[in-house]
């Protein structure tokens, strides 16, 4: 039974491999999903805060003195489901405003001002994904058609990651269920095949045994145990045979006379002349 073994251990490899292939095919697309969720609610929020900050600007006010801003920022980061951080800059790259209050008065890094290498252009802003956050970004522009300041919504893809992580425990789970129930099943088979066949080889030996000890003694082996061992049947009749030819050549050469002595022509000829 090692073939039948080998078979299933081979089987669940295969199950095992071809499991690890679709969670990993359903990671990377529940991935991209939730990347492309995220980047879409990022978009909403500096929609929602480039609007008034935009129109103010178009009015004159610099975005700096448009405090209630601040309140508008601290409620719509308060209100998304995923954990998102809103920063408005001026046109130097100062933060102004922020969910994250102690950046205020901070310089924000070059990449939230767009166009950095890696960024994407938008309609009315760009988006830049990296290894450890998402960014969109909006600029706000005044009266006069210049740059006053940035809106800038950020996440950390360590969010996406545990939102994708949290939706993959339930078949994460279930394959390694079935992943072990089929372990379990193939070890049970190859257990019971096994035991199976052994103790169909140790009553054939017991057979064979009985059979030789039975031939030795001179007798016939029973009925049971020929019918055990179909093949054991016609060889002790072939034997039979090749016995039974054996004795009646031995009778045929025992009834025949012995052959006379062959008579010497010498002797013949001297009878003759005598």
């Amino acid at each position: 039974m090692r073939g039948f073994g080998r078979l299933a251990i081979t089987v669940w490899l295969c199950a095992a491999v071809v499991l690890a292939l679709a969670l990993a095919t359903f990671f990377a697309t529940l991935e991209e999903v939730k990347t492309r969720l995220a980047l879409d609610q990022l978009e909403t929020l500096v929609n929602r805060v480039e609007g008034p900050a935009a129109a103010r600007a178009a009015l004159g006010y610099p975005l700096e003195y448009q405090a209630d801003l601040q309140a508008l920022v601290d409620s719509l980061s308060l209100a998304v489901k995923r954990g998102a951080d809103i920063y408005i800059l001026d046109a130097a790259g100062v933060v102004v405003f922020a969910s994250e209050h102690e950046r205020i008065g901070a310089a924000a890094p070059t990449e939230w001002l767009g166009g950095a290498a890696g960024s994407a252009e938008v309609a009315g802003g760009w988006t830049r994904e990296t290894a450890a956050e998402n960014v969109v970004g909006a600029a706000v522009v005044n009266a006069f058609g210049e740059r006053s300041g940035t809106v800038v919504a950020r996440a950390l893809r360590r969010d996406v990651i545990i939102e994708v992580i949290s939706a993959m425990r339930l078949p994460v789970i279930v394959g390694g269920l079935a992943l072990a129930v089929a372990a379990v099943l193939a070890v049970a088979g190859t257990a019971l095949a096994t035991r199976t066949a052994a103790a169909r080889n140790a009553a054939a030996a017991e057979d064979l045994e009985a059979a030789a000890a039975a031939v030795s003694a001179g007798k016939t082996p029973s009925d049971a145990i020929l019918k055990a061992l179909p093949g054991l049947g016609d060889v002790l009749r072939r034997l039979r045979t090749v016995e039974e030819e054996v004795r009646r050549l031995d009778r045929s050469q025992a009834a025949e006379p012995p052959p006379r002595a062959a008579a010497d022509p010498a002797a013949a000829r001297r009878g003759e002349a005598a």
